[in-house]
């Protein structure tokens, strides 16, 4: 049951945020240009590194 409502509760936010982050990517581009998100390392817990993505300040 958890395991429903998890996904669930996914779908339903992702089209919640969908738009909003299509209105932030668009405002990257006006404001910055290309590229819209940047990725870049970092280090977690017990030296686990994962890469994070996020749009371009």
């Amino acid at each position: 049951m958890k395991r429903l409502f998890d996904i669930v509760m996914s779908l339903i936010g992702g089209v919640i945020l969908f738009p909003v982050l299509a209105i932030v990517a668009l405002a990257v581009v006006l404001d910055s240009g290309w590229p819209v998100f940047f990725v870049q390392k970092e280090w977690g817990a017990e030296g686990f590194c994962f890469r994070c993505t996020s749009f371009v300040q």
